[in-house]
């Protein structure tokens, strides 16, 4: 996929119990820092855009053990990162105008 598509964004996600992706693939970022299952990591998501999520998780559904994982994008649109601008208009009177 990256040699055919080298701009890419591609994510390889799952549950890895003690298989670590580091060395086979040195240039992806692990994006899932939180304890997934207990205390441990279990549940990855390697990702070739270094900074892009943020991993925050909730309780598991049902009777599942594992807990839910949700990335969230660290970019931020440029509308929500700056303040809005205020400006003040004078509006003149029909007499003020004559």
């Amino acid at each position: 996929m990256l040699s055919k598509y080298p701009d890419a964004p591609v994510l390889i996600m799952g549950d890895f119990n003690s298989c670590k992706l580091d060395c086979v693939l040195p240039s992806f970022e692990q994006y899932v820092d939180v304890p997934t299952r207990r205390e441990k990591v279990l549940d990855l998501c390697y990702g070739n855009i270094n900074n892009a999520y943020t991993a925050r998780v909730q309780p598991p559904i049902g009777a599942a053990d594992h807990n839910i994982v949700f990335l969230l994008p660290q970019y931020k649109q440029l509308l929500k990162r700056d303040k809005p601008a205020t400006y003040s208009i004078t509006q003149w009177s029909e007499d003020a105008t004559a």
